[in-house]
């Protein structure tokens, strides 16, 4: 059985990495900036959660179909792909918090 190019893996790796942070970022923005506030709300219902994790799911897709596609034949030290991963997830994490984030209110 031939070994598949682990590439794509990596792609899917970072992506996650990319929407988490751009989740955390957006919240942070949203409070420092009225006018970021007031463009999130892509749902009335939902306010401005809806802009933001539509925009972290997009960053999440883009950067996958990206990746994917440059790094599909490719094969990957996936070591340094999920460190970055990691600490993107983490500080995404802790950007989503009320304490950190109000804070740039």
């Amino acid at each position: 059985m031939a070994e598949k190019p682990d590439g794509p893996v990596a792609a899917v790796l970072l992506a996650c990495g990319i929407g988490s942070f751009v989740l955390g970022l957006f919240t942070v923005l949203s409070e420092a900036s009225q006018g970021i506030h007031d463009f999130l709300p892509f749902n009335d219902r939902v306010g401005p959660l809806s802009g933001k994790t539509t925009l972290a799911v997009a960053a999440f897709v883009g950067s996958w179909i990206v990746l994917g596609y440059a790094w599909r034949k490719r094969d990957m030290d996936l070591k340094p792909v999920l460190i970055v991963t990691v600490v993107l997830v983490a500080i995404g994490a802790v950007l989503t918090f009320p304490e950190v984030f109000l804070a740039f209110k």
